[in-house]
């Protein structure tokens, strides 16, 4: 979804519901490809600490995301040197992700229900301080820059708190508590979103669970097709091995395309070239896979 999308935004020709809403104008669908991307990572951010906290101790695991989540920053700060051609401070997602994991890495020491509890009151702190005296310092930089990095963490502590239950390997369990939690959240966010508006840009605290709730009940919908109905997800599988790279490699790709045919570029054209782009990307990802090279932080 972001690999086609990102290269969408570029262009004119193409309808206002598959680009960013502006501030204080709702959200498109376009608006979830972050949050649900943050989603997954939070899931494998908790599976990930597991781990490494029983093999290796408090220590050594500090120190690999502390290394991880500034390399991700790195990366993403290095990509707006080389699109944009100048030294300039910007933000993009890369850096979001990479705030929001040193932003939750103190928390994921404890027990999942308290991560929820902790991004809950993270994302009510957001909406009644950052926001009420910081807006214009969000609004400046993409996907809110330091402080919007509060309400991504918010997220991503609330979306670990489904490994404890996923690794349960019980469907019934989780079907039930997904759908509550999704439409509670949604319901939630829609709410707020009379007070808040929902919106991307602010990264606002009625955005943040109407995202929420739409990646859980989208976790509930891959859960029973792959887990219950065996639906085989090879591509899914295989993009997934190296995400980070072939988000890269198409960001990269995206650039040059871009800087040849202009952004007036006819729409069906613009589309035809988005899915070129992601058949390259599916490309890599089989060779990759094939050649057996899994390229992770």
């Amino acid at each position: 979804m972001m690999i086609i999308v990102n290269f969408f935004l570029f262009f004119t020709n193409i309808p206002l519901w598959l680009k960013h809403a502006l501030p204080y104008h709702g959200i498109t669908i376009i608006d979830l490809g972050g949050p649900l991307f943050l989603f997954v990572l939070g899931i494998f951010y908790a599976l990930s600490f597991e781990k490494r906290m029983a093999r290796d101790g408090a220590r050594k695991t500090v120190q690999h995301f502390v290394i991880r989540y500034l390399t991700l920053w790195l990366f993403g700060f290095v990509g707006i040197l080389v699109t944009t051609y100048q030294l300039t401070f910007g933000w993009n997602v890369l850096m979001a992700i990479g705030l929001s994991g040193l932003y939750a890495l103190p928390f994921m020491f404890l027990k999942p229900i308290w991560r929820l509890i902790v991004g809950i009151a993270l994302l009510v702190f957001y909406q009644l301080v950052i926001l009420q005296f910081f807006s214009n310092v969000v609004l400046s930089y993409d996907m809110g820059g330091f402080l919007g990095g509060i309400s991504w963490a918010a997220l991503v502590l609330m979306a670990s708190f489904w490994w404890h239950h996923v690794k349960k390997d019980n469907h019934n369990q989780l079907t039930s508590l997904g759908l509550g939690f999704g439409i509670v959240s949604l319901a939630v966010g829609f709410g707020l979103a009379q007070f808040f508006p929902a919106s991307k840009p602010l990264v606002s605290s009625s955005y943040i669970p109407i995202a929420y709730g739409a990646a859980v009940l989208g976790l509930l919908v891959f859960h029973w097709l792959g887990e219950i109905k065996k639906v085989p997800w090879k591509i899914f599988e295989i993009m997934g091995k190296n995400a980070l790279l072939l988000y890269m490699v198409s960001s990269v790709i995206n650039m040059i395309v871009q800087s040849w045919v202009g952004a007036a570029l006819a729409g069906p054209l613009v589309v035809f070239d988005g899915l070129l782009i992601y058949g390259v990307c599916l490309a890599v990802a089989y060779w990759l896979d094939y050649r057996k090279l899994y390229i992770k932080l």
